[in-house]
């Protein structure tokens, strides 16, 4: 069981390896849910919450533009 746990944990620590090479600004545990949702149902695309402040409008608009658009 021990030897299991062992590959498991490289494995896994190679996976985290890639999610800060290719998404260095995320949050591993993101891009897990992330992959988690999309194979546990890809027909529904996964949905979250962004909650950001700041005083300019234009920041404000040019967040609106860019977090409404769909994805292709």
């Amino acid at each position: 069981m021990s030897e299991k746990l062992s590959e498991i944990k490289r494995v896994y620590s190679g996976l985290e390896t890639l999610y800060s090479t290719y998404f260095p600004k995320s949050d591993p545990s993101l891009i897990d849910d992330l992959l988690r949702r999309s194979l546990k149902n890809p027909q529904i695309p996964p949905i979250y919450m962004l909650e950001y402040s700041h005083a300019q409008a234009s920041t404000l608009r040019w967040l609106n533009n860019s977090f409404s658009r769909r994805p292709a």
